[in-house]
């Protein structure tokens, strides 16, 4: 065995024992790298032809570092030190393995994996934000045994990633998120089902089980129900805008009509840009036709009860929960599709707006109230079903409509409060001088604000 000089010069001023192949006897290098010599034969870990292989790769490796502090360092991984094996250490020859800890089979893992991605399947389409997601998928994966998992949640697709060491490439899965119909039963069910997992309630089988009944169980109301929902929301916004029973009427009638035809439309996969622009041009053309009849009514508020019916309001609030939760790529989503969707709600009526006028009708808007559903109680109640009716459009548990409908009168209790302070009533716009001569239906607040 020889030593080349970039050998010898790594291992200046370092002595240790040297296995030759055949184990007859050992060589010492010297602090000066000059003389070698022979002496009685020393037997160190692994002695043979797989040692001699490992020294003579140490003496070939070039310099690349602090010579002592490397060959000792290569020493002590190959266990031996000053001629003896260190304890505790196995003998291992250059060849070995890494030794890896005990980890789930890689099946096993796309199958604990498929089950995470289906859950935040479900939450995402049913207007859950990208945090929740994130933080259900994760609890999931852990709860079934996969304790490093990654998890990226954007607006149209799941991914999960199983690292299970560094050298070892990661399991990955995706999925995508292709329809968002908000279903807040179903979303319901998928947080007590991981609450009940994660707090080992349940066991994962189970857990795996409850998720295909959910998956595949129908919304908790038929079809015709819902569009009663939507059309009771869009009356009820009409009756808080001061219209009267016929408007009312039109706005039930109008809304029943917008939702079999955007459901009919996105049943044939149409984007939900042009349902919107559909349903909005429906909406405007009744409003059209009832000023062409000459009825005394308020034709915008057709309008305006029709198109509530289309507007991204679970989306909105969803893109503002993702940007304070630090999902910027997933508000950003969804904003743009606010954006694109009330876009289509304006090129609807703008459409329908612009043929009416080259006919010579022109829809006017008009601010007075009109008609004989502007008393409190009448609000009240119609605020009441509206909130009801938005969290019944939804698919809210049959126990959330009450607590849907008094959040709905507090906050219509709040707001009215907020809009007459001081008193119950307010000085009518013609009479605003009535608060100079301290008039009773004037609130001391107001009068004031006068002076």
């Amino acid at each position: 065995m020889t030593c080349t000089p970039e050998g010898v010069r790594y291992l200046q001023d370092v002595s240790f024992p040297i296995s030759r192949p055949h184990g007859d006897a050992y060589a010492q290098v010297s602090g000066s790298g000059t003389g070698r010599r022979r002496g009685p034969a020393v037997t160190s870990p692994g002695s043979g032809r797989s040692a001699g292989r490992v020294w003579d790769r140490v003496l070939a490796e070039p310099p690349t570092g602090s010579t002592g502090s490397m060959a000792s360092s290569t020493a002590r991984r190959h266990g031996v030190v000053a001629g003896r094996r260190r304890p505790g250490r196995p003998e291992r020859s250059r060849d070995s393995e890494p030794v890896h800890l005990a980890e789930p089979d890689e099946r096993e893992a796309y199958r604990i994996l498929d089950f995470a991605l289906r859950t935040g399947e479900i939450l995402l389409s049913g207007g859950a934000g990208a945090v929740d997601v994130t933080a259900t998928t994760i609890a999931l994966a852990q709860a079934c045994g996969l304790r490093s998992v990654v998890s990226e949640v954007t607006f149209t697709s799941i991914t999960l990633s199983y690292v299970r060491a560094p050298d070892v490439a990661p399991v990955t899965s995706v999925r995508l998120v292709q329809q968002r119909t908000p279903d807040y039963t179903r979303v319901t069910e998928i947080h007590n089902l991981v609450d009940d997992l994660v707090e080992q309630r349940i066991t994962p089988a189970t857990a795996m089980a409850r998720l295909d009944e959910v998956a595949h169980r129908r919304h908790p109301y038929p079809r015709w129900v819902v569009t009663a929902f939507r059309a009771l929301l869009a009356a009820a916004v009409a009756g808080l805008l001061g219209a009267g029973v016929l408007v009312t009427g039109i706005a039930f009638a109008t809304t029943v009509v917008v939702d079999r035809a955007t459901g009919a439309l996105s049943a044939r996969r149409l984007p939900d840009f042009y349902a919107n622009a559909v349903g909005a041009a429906i909406a405007t053309t009744v409003a059209v036709a009832v000023m062409v009849a000459d009825l005394d009514v308020r034709p915008s508020l057709i309008v305006a009860s029709g198109i509530v019916l289309l507007l991204p309001g679970v989306t909105l609030v969803g893109s503002v929960q993702d940007a304070i939760s630090g999902f910027l790529l997933t508000a950003s989503a969804r904003a743009f599709e606010v954006f694109v969707l009330t876009a289509g709600i304006i090129s609807g009526v703008a459409a329908v707006l612009s043929v009416a006028d080259r006919f010579g009708v022109a829809l006017t808007v008009t601010t007075q109230p009109a008609g004989q559903l502007g008393d409190v109680p009448v609000q009240a109640l119609a605020a009441t079903v509206a909130a009801a009716a938005a969290a019944g459009a939804s698919y809210a548990p049959r126990r959330a409509l009450p607590i849907a409908g008094l959040a709905g009168l507090l906050a219509w209790g709040r707001s009215e409060h907020s809009a007459r302070p001081g008193s119950t009533r307010r000085c009518p716009p013609e009479g605003r001088r009535c608060c100079s001569a301290r008039a009773p239906t004037c609130s001391p607040t107001t009068r004031r604000r006068r002076r």
